[in-house]
């Protein structure tokens, strides 16, 4: 890049202060003042894209309005009947699920006619549960979300009420009297019409009222304009502020979170696989080549005693690779990676202790990182069960949720599985923080236990 740039050309819309500029932008004549190489002032937009633009923006304040309509009916419900604190945990979370649905029609709308994107918050739901009814129930009824939608209800519906009155009173007087020229000469006509004029005995009446129906036109169009970009700028920013506002630092929020998990998962997943590869493998490694040293020495004065420390060597090799083939879990096999999730869970399954299936209802490849997750999630699952279920049937099932895929794992053992801090399971909670994942676990006192991973697919929110 140089000191000096090239000058730029004419930009679409802009005409060059002087055509000589664009060949040199430092030369004068002699005895001239340089000119003013400034930018350009821009000329007005074109009519047409001030029409499409009101069009559009008077097309989203009449068609919010029912929406801001239906927003206030639900959060005045919501308020008036969560007065009785009995009630309030019934009416909230149900408020909670319709503000979302009309908050979802106010993002289509804005996208959709003012090519605004407003960000989805993170909802209570959208968090991995707290493993109790109650503690589920309380976070649903504390969703800040939810009440910043219910105040968005009860405002918006104020200030909707009154961009909706001055769009359609000043669009009605505006489409009317610029087009009163074409349809005012019939209405004219019609037996016993009296105009304006004619009520104040003026002349020519039909040339008064028309003048008189024009000018009201012409009056309400600059009012309409400023109505509906006023209107539509307040109403979109009240609107996103309040149920759009939080999704980005939510959203920040989760993904530091689920960075944090993640990064704790790993650390805690070295260390144990490096505690598990001291007392393990390596104990087993050393005592076979202890054991092949002192069959060597041996070989010549005691062959019998050698060829015996030599068969243990053997059971201490069969089963260190046992070892080494259990901790070997804890990685993504190779299998997973060329052939895919489904492929690497049945030899998953083949080498478990009870009966399992697989189903797989996806039947196809998912991210890379959806995969992996899932198969940690179902070997975790798998191993929780060999340990402490006393299972004989396990069933793996894949399937799709909306923007996720799930993996169901479900045995008919004796039950009393928890997620919680020091239970086994509670690793996996933190590796699925890592991918943004959520950890659910059904298991009553004796049994059935159903374990259900969902990882959600890229490009979904």
């Amino acid at each position: 890049m140089t000191d000096t740039p090239p000058p730029l050309p004419a930009r679409a819309g802009h005409e060059p202060d002087d055509p000589r500029a664009t060949t040199s932008s430092h030369t004068t004549s002699p005895g001239t003042t340089p000119r003013s190489t400034g930018a350009p002032a821009a000329r007005p937009a074109p009519v047409a894209g001030v029409v499409r633009r009101t069009a559009r923006e008077a097309a989203y304040l009449v068609a919010d309005f029912p929406l801001v309509v239906a927003a206030f009916c639900i959060a005045v419900t919501a308020v008036s009947g969560s007065a009785a604190l009995i009630t309030l945990p019934l009416f909230v979370p149900l408020a909670g699920i319709a503000l979302r649905a009309a908050a979802s029609g106010e993002r289509l709308l804005q996208r959709r006619l003012l090519d605004h994107e407003v960000p989805e918050p993170v909802y209570a739901h959208d968090y991995p549960s707290t493993g109790s009814a109650a503690g589920d129930l309380v976070r649903r009824v504390t969703d800040p979300q939810t009440w910043l939608e219910m105040v968005w209800g009860l405002v918006g519906f104020v200030l909707g009420t009154v961009t909706f009155t001055l769009t359609v009173t000043f669009g009605a007087a505006t489409v009317a009297g610029l087009t009163s020229p074409l349809w005012f000469p019939f209405v004219h006509a019609i037996p016993g019409y009296s105009g304006i004029a004619e009520l104040l005995d003026l002349r020519p009446a039909f040339l008064i009222d028309l003048a008189v129906h024009v000018l009201t036109g012409v009056v309400s169009l600059p009012l309409l304009l400023l109505t509906t970009r006023l209107g539509s700028m307040a109403q979109s920013t009240l609107a996103g502020a309040l149920i759009g506002n939080r999704g980005t630092a939510d959203r920040y929020a989760a993904l530091q979170h689920a960075h944090t998990a993640g990064q704790e998962a790993e650390r805690e997943s070295m260390r144990r696989l490096e505690r598990d590869l001291h007392d393990g493998p390596q104990q087993g490694l050393v005592r076979l080549q202890m054991d092949l040293a002192r069959a060597e020495r041996l070989m010549e004065t005691d062959p019998a005693r050698a060829r015996e420390i030599l068969a243990g060597a053997g059971l201490t090799a069969s089963s260190t690779l046992g070892e080494l083939r259990a901790l070997s879990r804890g990685i993504a096999p190779p299998l997973l990676v060329d052939r895919g999730l489904h492929a690497a869970l049945q030899q998953l399954a083949a080498s478990h202790p009870a009966q399992v299936t697989v189903r797989d209802e996806i039947g196809r490849r998912l991210p890379e990182q959806a995969e992996t997750a899932l198969y940690f999630a179902v070997s975790e699952g798998l191993a929780n069960v060999a340990k402490h279920a006393r299972a004989s049937r396990v069933e793996v099932l894949l399937r799709t949720a909306p923007g996720a895929a799930e993996a169901v794992v479900t045995d008919d053992g004796v039950g009393g599985a928890s997620i919680a801090k020091g239970h086994g399971l509670a690793g996996l909670q933190r590796r699925l923080d890592g991918v943004q994942g959520m950890l659910s676990v059904d298991s009553p006192e004796g049994g059935p236990t159903t374990l259900v991973a969902r990882v959600p697919l890229a490009g979904a929110r």
